[in-house]
């Protein structure tokens, strides 16, 4: 029995999932000749070819589709088995990337527990307002506000959202009445996604956006002038729930409207390492709870 080298089939296995030998070099830590030559060797060993070479990047031939559906599923049952049978002290490391205020808001409140029952993972978290390209950067998965419709990754709806008016307790004393032209108090806009010009638009209040405001690009600077008084924001119910539990922001208003948006866990086009599908999986398990930290 004479076996194709390992090296040779996890570049070959990177090439393939890319299309691109220029990506699968960046991924695997090569030069693009040194993919080049380990795809060639693979060839040899095969004696057909596995890539067309085209214009602008590669295609799978017959065989080489086949050879990738057995090599994929080889190194993602080989990775599973090796973090198994792995004795070690230091905790698996799965790196995520998320908005600030969604990991602020909704993740921080979690994490006890999750360190409670996965002692042996470490969560490397990156706040960012920028969406992850996964062929530059080094994370497991991502947490994504949008519409799922992203190109080039895999996505799975972590929770919906809510929209409603929230505010300090004093202030919704200073509010004006339904009918009036204008709120009272300044509204606090996330700038980002017009959720009040939505609210106002279902309600039927669209003059209140002449109450005046304050504009913010951060969630996080939203919420924090809401909880000091500074007028009424729109209250996304993921990143506020918690906060109108606990009493220190109000809903002025019953009426809730469904966001057309949502928060989704993204990830490239390949298998998780068994560490980070344990991470997914709770924070499914998390968005489905309706329990929320106080």
């Amino acid at each position: 029995m004479t076996l194709p080298p390992l090296k040779a089939l996890v570049a070959f296995e990177a090439a393939a999932r890319h299309l691109n030998f220029t990506l699968a070099a960046r991924e695997v830590c090569l030069t693009h000749g040194a993919i080049s030559r380990q795809i060639a060797q693979l060839e040899d060993h095969f004696g057909r070819p596995l890539f067309v070479r085209q214009a602008r990047g590669v295609a799978l031939t017959d065989a080489g589709q086949k050879l990738f559906r057995h090599v994929s599923t080889m190194l993602t049952e080989l990775a599973a088995l090796s973090d198994e049978l792995q004795v070690s002290t230091t905790p698996a490391v799965v790196r995520v990337s998320l908005p600030p205020s969604f990991g602020a808001h909704w993740l921080m409140p979690r994490l006890p527990e999750f360190y409670q029952a996965f002692p042996d993972i470490a969560i490397e978290l990156s706040a960012s307002f920028e969406e992850a390209d996964f062929t530059r950067d080094a994370f497991d998965f991502e947490i994504r506000y949008g519409k799922g419709d992203w190109n080039a990754v895999d996505c799975e709806r972590l929770c919906r959202e809510q929209l409603g008016p929230v505010c300090h307790p004093e202030v919704r004393n200073r509010l004006g009445n339904w009918d009036d032209e204008r709120l009272g108090v300044p509204l606090l806009h996330d700038v980002n996604h017009g959720h009040w010009e939505q609210w106002l638009g279902t309600v039927g209040r669209p003059q209140w956006l002449n109450s005046g405001g304050m504009i913010f690009n951060d969630g996080n600077l939203l919420i924090e002038a809401a909880l000091n008084g500074f007028g009424v924001a729109m209250g996304r119910s993921c990143l506020v729930e918690h906060l109108v539990r606990s009493g220190r922001l109000v809903e002025p208003f019953t009426t809730r409207v469904e966001s057309p948006l949502a928060y989704y866990l993204a990830r490239p086009p390949r298998p998780l390492h068994r560490a980070a599908e344990r991470v997914w999986n709770w924070l499914l398990e998390q968005a489905g709870d309706p329990a929320l930290p106080a």
